[in-house]
């Protein structure tokens, strides 16, 4: 019986390896532009701190890196709701996590 078991359920194994198989890749995919975007926003605070770009130069390329950003964040997995976070009476957005977390500290460069 184990041996036909074996047989009658190789495909569903096999299509079920192969998900696992896109899906890792897929993660893998989403996590490396996150890093790519993050290095982008970090070489640019730099050059603006340098002086290498103007600071109107530097806010357009910044919201569109940010707005990149959130993007590939509303695109990933929520976890589920928490109603004691729910703020659907806020008036105003809160501010991107991001921003602060590329921010370089005032000693750091």
């Amino acid at each position: 019986m184990l041996i036909l078991d074996t047989l009658l359920l190789a495909p569903f194994r096999g299509v079920a390896l192969i998900v696992d198989q896109v899906r890792k890749a897929a993660e893998q995919e989403v996590e490396g532009e996150h890093d790519a975007v993050r290095d982008n926003l970090r070489e640019l605070y730099m050059r603006w701190e340098t002086g290498e770009i103007s600071e109107e130069a530097f806010d357009a390329r910044e919201k569109t890196l940010l707005d990149r950003l959130d993007a590939l964040t509303q695109d990933a997995p929520e976890p589920p709701d928490d109603p004691s976070t729910d703020n659907a009476d806020a008036t105003e957005p809160e501010p991107s996590p991001h921003r602060e977390a590329c921010v370089p500290a005032a000693g750091e460069v």
